[in-house]
C-alpha cells in the first residue's frame, strides 16, 4: 500500500459527472460505520474450492454450473482460445457452500456482439478471507442455426431542415434480425454525431431525431450530410445510408442583434492585467470581434466564428496583432454579426493607460505603494445567483491598523460601497454583497470587481478580486490572467485555488469540457468512492459484468467497478437496510471515512471529544476515530474551528482541499516536515520564516504521537521587525 500511495498522484486523471442529493443527518450514525448492530458480514473459516464445474451447450447457449465447499465471492468468465476475456458472465459476492450455482451464456461478448462458433473456456475464480481457487472447463460453442445476416433500411424526413429555427429530421430505419447496430451522421468520412452507439438491437422498425448539431452541441453549417446505419452479427453485416441537407429558411430568419456591449475594466494597464469585451447575441450568426485604432483594425480577437444565441466575452492583452504593446490612448472594440437575413455592429470604448499613479486603470484608487496592508484576499462563492438569495463574501487580512474602503465595481463605476473609509485595527475582515447596487436594484449578469483599499497614514495598498453574478446559468467566466489553474469559473482569489492548482498539476482532478471546475457543486457518495480509489491507484477492472453491490445500486452501472473495490477493501460500506444511496450527497465525516480508510492508516479514537459538535456516544462512535485524526492533523479547516460540522454536505472543492491538505502536510507517506507556514510545510526554519512573514511559523515535534496542541511545541511569529519564539 505504501508504494502506490507514494506513486498515485501522478497516475490518474479524474473526470466528474456529479449528481445532486442531500443525505439525512439523522442517518449519520449508521453511514460507513462498518456493520452496525443487526447486520452480518461474510466470514469464511476455510479455503474455498470450486467443485463439479460443468458446461452443457446447445446452439446459441452455454450453461455453466458448479458448487463450492464454503462461502466465497465468485467471478465467472468466458474466454477465447487466446485466453482473452470474451464475457464476464457473473460476479457474485454472496455464494454459499454446498449449493449448485448455474449461469447461462447466450453467445454475446461484453459489447453485446454475437461471437462466432468455436472453442471457448469457462473460468471460475473464487476467493474469501482465507484463500482463493481457480477452475477451468473447455467447451465448444455453436451459433444458433436460426441467425440470419442483418439487413437494414434507412430514410430521413424531412430531407432538408433548418436547425437555427429549431427544426430537426427524423431518421427511420429497420432491422430484420438481432444484430449489433450503430447510427451515425457523417460529413465526408468523418463522424460528426453519434445518434446510436454500437450496441445490440433486436429486429424491428425504429426512429431517431437529429437536431443538426454535432457531438459538441454546435449547429452544423449549410451542407449535405450522410446518415449511416451499420449492423453486424456472426452471420454478416450491412450498411445503408441516406442524405440530408441543412438549409437556411431565409423568409423566416431575422438579422442578428448585438446588445449589452461593454469592456471591463474600461481603463486598464496591460502590464498588470487584460481587459475583457462582453456582449450578448440574440441568435446564431457569424461573429467578428476586433480592436480598432481610429478606423484601422489593429487586432482581431475572433474571426467569423459561428456562435449560437448567448452571452460571450473575449480578452485583449493590450497588444497589437504584431505582438508589441500599444500606446496609451482610447481604442474601439467592435463586434459584428451577420447571417442570411442581415447584420449588426456595435462598439465600445476601452482605454490603455500604463501611467498615472499605478492604479491599474481604476479611477479613484488610492495611490498604491504595494506595502501589503491587504493580504489573503478571497471571494466565496465567486459565481452566485442573487435571485435565489445567494450572496458573495470577500475576505481579507489587514496587517496593520489602517483606514479601509471596500467597494464593488462594474468596470470603473462603483455600484456598491460595502465599507466606508474608516479606521480599523489589524485582523481578519469579511464583507458580503447581495448582488444589488446602492439603490437596491439587482445588477445584471456580468463580472464585477471587489476592491479593497487600505491606508495606514504612511503607506497605501489596493487589492482586487473578481466576482460574477449569474442568474441564467450561462457562465461568462473570469479574465485569463485572473483564472486559477486555467479554470474560467475559479479565480486566483478563490479559497479553493491553492488546492485546485496543486491537484490539477498532479492530475488528480480535471475540469469539464467547457473549461469550468465547479468547486461549489456537491459530490455524491458514488462519485466520491470513484475519485478516491482511482487517485490512490487501487487496481480496478472496468470491463466485464458487475453485479449489484447493494440493494439500491444497479448492475453494470458506471460506478459499479469502483464500489466493488471500495466494498471489498472496506473503504465504503452501506446502511443497515442493505442500501448504499449512491446519488446522495456525501457529508463531511463520510468523506473522511472513505478517504482515510483508503489510505490504509492506523486510526484510534481519542478522549475527550475532539470537537464541540462531536460528542462521544453510541451514534457517533463509528466516525470518532476519523474526527480525531482530522483534529490532530488540522484537516478540513479543523485547526481553525472548535466545530467539525459532521453533517455538512461536501463539494468538489472540499474534496480537492482534503487531497491538498494531505499532500502539503506530508500525510501520504506519514512523514510530516517540521515547520508549517500558511498552508505549506518546510524542512528548515529559515525557509519557513521567509515564506510568509505575516503568518506564524509553527515548529512541530518529532514525536509522531498527537497531543492537544496539534503536535506542535511552539511557533515563531513576526513582531516589530523580528521573529519571536513562543512555546505552547
Amino acid at each position: 500500500m505504501t508504494n502506490f500511495l507514494r506513486q498515485s498522484f501522478a497516475k490518474k486523471a479524474i473526470m466528474f459527472a456529479f449528481l445532486v442529493g442531500i443525505i439525512s443527518p439523522s442517518a449519520m450514525a449508521y453511514v460507513d460505520g462498518g456493520y452496525p448492530a443487526g447486520t452480518t458480514s461474510l466470514v469464511a473459516a476455510i479455503a474455498p474450492i470450486v467443485q463439479n464445474l460443468n458446461v452443457s451447450t446447445a446452439p446459441g447457449n452455454a450453461s455453466i454450473s458448479f458448487s463450492l465447499n464454503t462461502a466465497a465471492t465468485a467471478t465467472v468468465w468466458v474466454k477465447d482460445a487466446s485466453d482473452t476475456i470474451v464475457r464476464t458472465v457473473a460476479f457474485d459476492n454472496n455464494l454459499l457452500g454446498d449449493t449448485v450455482y448455474t449461469y447461462n451464456w447466450t453467445g454475446l461478448d461484453n459489447n453485446g456482439t454475437p461471437v462466432a462458433s468455436g472453442t471457448y473456456k469457462a473460468q471460475v475464480v473464487v476467493y474469501n478471507t482465507v484463500s482463493s481457487d481457480i477452475k477451468d472447463a473447455v467447451f465448444n460453442y455453436t451459433v444458433a442455426s436460426t441467425i440470419n445476416a442483418p439487413v437494414v433500411t434507412v430514410s430521413a424526413s424531412p430531407t432538408s431542415f433548418d436547425p437555427t429555427m429549431g427544426q430537426s429530421t427524423t431518421v427511420n430505419y429497420t432491422l430484420n434480425t438481432s444484430a449489433s447496430l450503430r447510427v451515425e451522421v457523417k460529413s465526408g468520412n468523418s463522424t460528426i454525431k453519434t445518434l446510436r452507439a454500437q450496441s445490440l438491437q433486436s429486429a424491428g422498425s425504429f426512429s431517431l431525431l437529429w437536431d443538426g448539431r454535432n457531438d459538441a452541441g454546435t449547429i452544423m453549417s449549410l451542407n449535405s450530410y450522410t446518415i449511416e446505419v451499420y449492423a453486424n452479427n456472426v452471420a454478416g453485416s450491412d450498411t445503408k445510408t441516406t442524405l440530408v441537407n441543412i438549409i437556411s429558411n431565409n423568409n423566416n430568419v431575422t438579422a442578428p442583434n448585438i446588445t449589452n456591449v461593454y469592456a471591463s475594466p474600461a481603463v486598464f494597464n496591460p502590464n498588470n492585467e487584460n481587459t475583457r469585451i462582453y456582449f450578448n447575441l440574440d441568435k446564431q450568426a457569424s461573429v467578428t470581434v476586433s480592436i480598432l485604432d481610429g478606423t484601422n483594425t489593429i487586432r482581431t480577437l475572433a474571426s467569423t466564428s459561428t456562435l449560437s444565441a448567448g452571452s460571450y466575452s473575449y480578452d485583449w492583452n493590450g497588444r497589437h496583432a504584431d505582438g508589441y504593446m500599444v500606446s496609451d490612448k482610447y481604442y474601439t472594440a467592435r463586434i459584428t454579426a451577420s447571417n442570411a437575413a442581415g447584420n449588426d455592429a456595435e462598439n465600445t470604448s476601452v482605454q490603455v493607460r500604463t501611467t498615472g499613479g499605478g492604479n491599474n486603470g481604476y479611477e479613484n484608487d488610492w495611490p498604491s505603494t504595494d506595502e501589503n496592508l491587504v493580504r489573503n484576499l478571497t471571494v466565496n462563492p465567486e459565481v452566485f445567483n442573487p435571485r435565489n438569495g445567494d450572496r458573495s463574501t470577500v475576505q481579507f487580512q489587514l496587517t496593520r491598523n489602517s483606514k479601509i474602503n471596500v467597494q464593488v465595481l462594474d468596470g470603473t463605476t462603483v455600484v456598491k460601497t460595502l465599507r466606508t473609509a474608516d479606521n480599523q485595527t489589524s485582523g481578519d475582515y469579511s464583507y458580503t454583497w447581495d448582488g444589488r447596487n446602492t439603490a437596491g436594484n439587482l445588477m445584471p449578469d456580468r463580472v464585477y470587481v471587489f476592491r479593497v483599499m487600505a491606508n495606514d497614514g504612511n503607506n497605501t495598498d489596493t487589492d482586487r478580486a473578481y466576482v460574477e453574478v449569474d442568474t441564467d446559468g450561462i457562465l461568462i467566466g473570469f479574465p485569463d490572467n485572473a483564472r486559477c489553474a486555467g479554470f474560467r469559473d475559479v479565480s486566483i482569489n478563490s479559497p479553493f485555488c491553492k488546492a485546485i492548482e496543486l491537484m490539477s498539476k498532479k492530475k488528480i482532478f480535471e475540469g469539464y469540457s467547457d473549461g469550468t471546475f465547479r468547486p461549489y457543486e456537491r459530490i455524491n457518495r458514488a462519485e466520491t468512492s470513484k475519485v478516491v480509489v482511482l487517485a490512490l491507484d487501487y487496481d480496478i477492472e472496468t470491463s466485464g459484468y458487475f453485479g449489484r453491490q447493494y440493494n439500491d445500486t444497479v448492475a453494470n452501472a458506471w460506478y459499479a467497478p469502483y464500489l466493488e473495490v471500495a466494498k471489498r477493501n472496506n473503504i465504503a460500506t452501506g446502511y443497515p437496510d442493505g442500501s448504499f444511496r449512491p446519488a446522495s450527497t456525501i457529508n463531511r465525516v463520510e468523506l473522511l471515512r472513505i478517504f482515510l480508510e483508503a489510505n490504509n492508516l492506523s486510526l484510534s479514537s481519542c478522549s475527550p471529544q475532539p470537537f464541540d459538535d462531536t460528542p462521544l456516544g453510541k451514534d457517533t462512535d463509528w466516525y470518532m476515530k476519523y474526527a480525531c485524526y482530522a483534529k490532530h492533523n488540522g484537516l478540513m479547516n479543523s485547526d481553525y474551528s472548535s466545530k467539525l460540522y459532521p453533517a455538512e454536505a461536501m463539494t468538489r472543492g472540499d474534496v480537492a482541499d482534503l487531497f491538498y491538505d494531505f499532500e502539503v502536510k506530508g500525510l501520504f507517506n506519514s512523514s510530516n516536515n517540521n515547520y508549517y507556514n500558511n498552508g505549506y510545510y518546510f524542512n528548515d526554519t529559515r525557509s519557513c520564516l521567509e515564506y510568509d512573514r505575516y503568518n506564524d511559523c509553527i515548529r512541530y515535534s518529532a514525536d509522531t504521537r498527537y497531543n492537544n496542541n496539534n503536535n506542535a511545541d511552539g511557533y515563531y511569529v513576526y513582531r516589530d521587525g523580528r521573529y519571536v519564539w513562543t512555546a505552547y
